[in-house]
């Protein structure tokens, strides 16, 4: 009997949750992300200018390295999952030596499951993508010894950063900052602005790869603000009505240094 898309998708999820096929968090890969960068930038001897003047090369080094991490560390699990359930397909239907080829080019469950790790291996460098950005961001906050709270759960919508803190924020709201982070914008950056208070400044820090007028011009109206790469706004969007990383640091979040 075939095996059904929903079964194989909770085999495929019941294997990710084992000790022998899980992997790491987000928050470990972005780590492991981090060390990279620490290591070739020498951060624990440069000081805060170099990194504020290097914010958006470091950002785009951080792209680079996500893939290849992230590529050296599930692909290989994910071909030991192919490979269990081929071991596992070969013994229940007991196929011999002389069926093998025939049962690894042709059998339909073996196709399907194939499918359906790969679309697993697809969704989870797209999830951990979104997520990873947040954590570079934080640990380049940090090193940058600024004052903010991730994801805090008394703030409506729990924005990814909120500067500087949740004492400011409920004293004078005016005074605070609400950064989101999205490597693409699509259309969520119009949740960053449900997130807060309306009188807090609303920003979102994007790679910017799918960012056109449009939407810079909806999210002014909406009351934000795109925060760029350096480059990425030389070439492409040189206005007053958007920042780079760099001009952001300087401009706005240097006051909430601690």
């Amino acid at each position: 009997m075939t095996i059904t898309k929903q079964e194989i998708t909770k085999e495929i999820s019941k294997l990710n949750n084992t000790k022998k096929f899980k992997s790491p968090s987000s928050k470990e890969i972005s780590k492991l992300i981090f060390d990279e960068l620490t290591k070739k930038h020498d951060f624990k001897i440069k000081d805060r200018s170099y990194i504020i003047n290097n914010f958006s090369k470091i950002l785009y080094e951080y792209r680079n390295l996500d893939w290849q991490i992230l590529s050296r560390i599930l692909e290989p699990k994910y071909q030991e999952m192919y490979r269990y359930f081929v071991q596992s397909e070969v013994k229940k239907k007991n196929i011999n030596k002389s069926e093998l080829a025939e049962f690894l080019l042709n059998d339909i469950d073996l196709f399907h499951y194939k499918y359906q790790l790969d679309m697993s291996l697809s969704q989870s460098y797209k999830s951990r993508a979104g997520t990873s950005f947040e954590y570079i961001l934080e640990y380049l906050f940090e090193l940058l010894n600024l004052e903010f709270v991730t994801q805090p759960k008394q703030v409506r919508g729990k924005p990814d950063f909120l500067f500087p803190n949740i004492k400011k924020y409920n004293d004078s709201p005016e005074d605070c900052l609400i950064v989101g982070a999205k490597t693409k914008v699509r259309e969520r950056y119009r949740q960053i602005v449900s997130e807060g208070n309306s009188k807090v400044p609303h920003y979102c820090f994007t790679l910017g790869e799918d960012l056109n007028e449009s939407i810079i011009n909806n999210g002014v109206k909406l009351g934000l603000i795109f925060v760029i790469p350096k480059k990425l706004k030389k070439e492409k969007f040189n206005k007053n009505n958007i920042y780079s990383f760099e001009e952001f640091l300087e401009g706005f979040l240097e006051k909430y240094k601690i």
